[in-house]
């Protein structure tokens, strides 16, 4: 069995990382796992920078990460060396490597691409391109902040999540014995203060509406065989496509999909959870765009490629 080189540093339960390890798995990707844990993620980051073999083995800050945010593709083995640290870019990276039997998920089947206009009102992009980046900067960090908001402070929960993930001791040991900073540098650096918390359930109650919209628009070409979701249609039309995967893994946070449900890794209970995440849980759940990412988890998310 021949050897895999390409590692994927992520943090197991984050939602851009769900992002980037589920389009590498749809296109039949192989690699392997470096779990980190949130903060610990600096330390193994800076490492991969100073170790990759790459040409740019750096990773840039933009409304959703920090330089030493995961996750990170790099290959030290490949011709050239391989560094990719934003999961948008990964995305891509996976879809020109999938081969001709998995049709793109950024370019239709039928058409040339087109390069779609960031919306900052809530307005959906026309196009993949745009409607990823909308979720990317719009969805995701907002959806973050209110997942971490209402399960950072159950440590039982989180020491149980740990456990159940078991690939990080010494992390999560060390986590857990200085767990009064974790939470107040969580706390600080996402911004977990109720007045933000409530302008955060805003913009995804924005972006759920804007989703839904979206659906509720006849499909303007044919479907792609198989199964549909329940509106009959996906996001770009009548093919699934990474604005599908952009959406469900980035409103994760907010749905708490389960891995038994299709998410990539353990996750907290949704019963872990603070009273106000669980009936935010429940209320986006119903929703037809909550409706739409819970139906492409359990349906369209493939399991890791074994090599």
């Amino acid at each position: 069995m021949q050897r895999v080189h390409r590692r994927l540093c992520i943090i197991p339960f984050s939602s851009y990382c769900e992002q980037a390890r589920w389009c590498l798995d749809w296109c039949g990707i192989a690699y392997r796992e470096q779990h980190v844990l949130p903060v610990m993620n600096v330390p193994a980051v800076w490492w991969a920078q100073r170790t990759s073999k790459a040409a740019t083995a750096r990773s840039k800050a933009d409304r959703a990460s920090s330089p030493y945010s995961v996750p990170v593709l790099y290959d030290n083995h490949a011709s050239p060396a391989e560094y990719i640290a934003d999961s948008r870019e990964i995305m891509r990276y996976a879809d020109a490597r999938s081969g001709s039997a998995i049709p793109s998920l950024f370019l239709h089947p039928d058409e040339p691409p087109a390069n779609g206009d960031f919306s900052a009102t809530g307005e959906l992009p026309a196009t993949v391109d745009g409607m990823v980046d909308y979720f990317h900067d719009t969805l995701g960090p907002h959806a973050r902040r209110v997942g971490y908001d209402g399960v950072l402070r159950n440590k039982d929960a989180l020491a149980a999540l740990l456990r159940e993930t078991g690939t990080m001791p010494v992390q999560s040991a060390v986590l857990l014995a200085l767990f009064p900073m974790f939470v107040n540098g969580m706390t600080a650096a996402l911004k977990l203060k109720l007045p933000a918390v409530a302008r955060s359930l805003v913009k995804i109650d924005a972006v759920f509406d804007a989703v839904a919209e979206r659906l509720q628009q006849p499909c303007p070409d044919t479907p792609t065989p198989g199964d549909l979701p329940p509106s009959g249609r996906y996001l770009a039309g009548g093919w699934f496509s990474a604005a599908d995967i952009s959406f469900a893994s980035l409103a994760m946070p907010v749905l708490m999909v389960q891995q038994e449900e299709g998410f990539g890794s353990p996750m907290v209970p949704v019963t872990a959870a603070t009273q106000e995440l669980q009936d935010t849980v429940a209320r986006l759940r119903a929703h037809e765009a909550g409706q739409h990412a819970m139906w492409l988890f359990k349906h369209m998310r493939q399991r890791p490629t074994e090599a």
